[in-house]
């Protein structure tokens, strides 16, 4: 069934059940059959779509802004760094750090190897090795 049908169908329903749905969308003195009435509809219609696009429209600017201040907030201070940006200055922390007292670092950093995503093999604190990665 074509679009132009269907919509004929739909609107002879309507018409049946006295007209409501017409009412309801502000077209209460447009006749459906004559030229007049189908250009009130198509007008309303298209208004409708508009209205929907705005918002959406709407909604997109506030996802992107809500991302720019995030990342202008991240130079102020480490919240809103990722966790990849994080892990990444840890590990260039980790490899200076190792590289140059040969020695794991410290636990104070508060970062266990869970965290970093290296495996520990039982009996070894934290499975830091002192040889740089």
């Amino acid at each position: 069934m074509d679009r132009n049908r269907r919509e004929r169908e739909g609107r002879r329903k309507r018409r049946k059940e006295g007209g409501k749905e017409i009412e309801k969308r502000g077209r209460k003195g447009k006749r459906e059959g004559t030229r007049e009435g189908k250009e009130g509809i198509g007008k309303e219609r298209r208004g409708r779509k508009e209205k929907e696009r705005g918002r959406k429209e709407e909604r997109k600017k506030k996802g992107r802004e809500g991302k720019e201040r995030k990342t202008r907030e991240a130079g102020k201070n480490s919240e809103g760094k990722g966790r990849k940006e994080k892990r990444r200055e840890f590990w260039e922390l980790k490899s200076t750090h190792l590289k140059t007292l040969k020695q794991p670092l410290p636990l104070s950093l508060g970062l266990s190897a869970r965290k970093l995503g290296n495996t520990t093999t039982p009996g070894k604190p934290h499975g830091v090795s002192p040889h740089p990665r």
